[in-house]
Parts: structure tokens; C-alpha cells; sequence
């Protein structure tokens, strides 16, 4: 009986495991796929929760060519999309001049969010290999990601949606906690109502329970609360 008494401790021990391995088997997955994730983003392995921050990494500047083409591209499937109303002719951007425009339309935007919070915003952030935002900071201990569009018509909620679950989906593969996402809408039209826009696309989100923030501006009132010509 003596020699058997190892041998049931060992038995007991691997049922013990076992049932744990498989009672809490999916977040025993996300823990790893995160520590895998930390591990292929560069970023050492630390005790306690994980540090968004220390994931984060400029973007190099072909990423940012490259997603500024795929921005492009998006801004032009909603000019397409959308066909009421139509677009001011003053107010209209030829496709060869939207790269200029996307680009100030995303830097008086963040300026304009970094104002309203009072802190400075990381720009061009990648985390690990699949996950690109235009901006980031943490107030109050907790993360805001903040992505910028550009659009000279009435933003389709069908795209906002998309840019929500794709963040949101980012954040759960890596495990992060109290993160805010902040989407914001800068319309190359300056007779789109604001207001409206933000309601009914905030709407949208509720409705399809999704959780992020949104701010609408105008590049014409950006452009005039920061001194610079559109």
C-alpha cells in the first residue's frame, strides 16, 4: 500500500491540473496569446498587468504610406457610397489633392482632442504586427486610442461600426483593460450639421452595442481655431 501511495498522489495531482487546464481553458488561451503578442512586439515579459504603452511602437514610414493609400481608398468608397446630399462644389477635394488633405484633416483633429483632454497624444502607433492607430494617450489610468477619418459627405454608420469592432477586436486579442476608443469624423463639407451627425452616429453604436466615443469637426472651424488655411 505504501508503494502505491506515490503513485495515487501523482494520479490525484494530474486530475487536479487537468480539471483546472480545462475548467479555465479560454482565458488560460488569451493569457498566452498575449504573452505571445508582448513577445512578438519587442516588448519584455513583466509581472502584474500589462503595460499598453510599452507595446507601442512608431510607425516606420512605409506603414504609414501604406495606410494612408488604404485611408484614401476607404474615403473614397464613402464619396461613392453616398450620393445625397451632394457635395459643395467649394468644398469639393479632387482625389489627387485627398492625401494632403487627409493628412492635415488628422493632425488639426488630434490637436483639437489634445485640447479637450489637456495631454499630449502619441501619433503613427503600431502595436505588434496587426494593429495601427492614429493616436494615443492615458488620462486618469486609462488608455484612449483615437483613429481619424476624413469625409466630405455624411459619414455611412456601416463604416463607423467597422472601425469600432476592428479596435475593439485589437484590444480583446491583446488582453488590455479600460481602454476608451475614440473615433473622430472630420467633414471636408462645412454644411453637414455636427451635431446630427455625432447623434446619429453615436446612435448607431449603441444600437449595435459597441462601445466608442465620437467627435465630428469641421476642417473649415479646425482650420480657424488653429490659424491655418485650408
Amino acid at each position: 500500500m505504501k508503494d502505491l501511495a506515490p503513485l495515487i498522489q501523482t494520479v490525484l495531482w494530474v486530475g487536479l491540473i487537468g480539471g483546472i487546464v480545462w475548467r479555465y481553458n479560454k482565458q488560460i488561451h488569451a493569457l498566452l496569446e498575449a504573452i505571445q503578442k508582448r513577445i512578438e512586439s519587442g516588448s519584455g515579459i513583466k509581472a502584474g498587468p500589462f503595460e499598453i504603452a510599452s507595446l507601442l511602437q512608431p510607425q516606420n514610414p512605409e506603414q504609414q504610406k501604406k495606410n494612408i493609400i488604404q485611408e484614401i481608398s476607404e474615403a473614397t468608397e464613402v464619396e461613392s457610397s453616398v450620393t445625397v446630399p451632394p457635395i459643395s462644389p467649394s468644398t469639393f477635394v479632387p482625389r489627387d489633392d485627398l492625401r494632403t488633405r487627409y493628412f492635415q484633416a488628422e493632425d488639426l483633429a488630434l490637436r483639437a482632442i489634445q485640447a479637450e483632454y489637456n495631454i499630449p497624444i502619441s501619433r503613427q502607433l503600431q502595436a505588434g504586427r496587426d494593429m495601427q492607430f492614429d493616436g494615443f494617450f492615458s488620462k486618469g489610468g486609462t488608455a484612449h486610442i483615437v483613429e481619424v477619418k476624413y469625409s466630405q459627405r455624411p459619414y455611412p454608420t456601416n463604416q463607423i461600426l467597422q472601425i469600432a469592432d476592428r479596435i475593439s477586436a485589437g484590444i480583446g486579442r491583446y488582453g488590455w483593460r479600460n481602454v476608451k476608443i475614440i473615433i473622430a469624423i472630420v467633414y471636408g463639407d462645412s454644411s453637414i450639421d455636427l451635431n446630427q451627425e455625432k447623434g446619429r452616429l453615436l446612435k448607431a453604436i449603441e444600437d449595435n452595442k459597441v462601445a466608442a466615443e465620437i467627435r465630428c469637426f469641421s476642417i473649415e472651424q479646425l482650420a480657424q481655431q488653429f490659424g491655418v488655411t485650408t
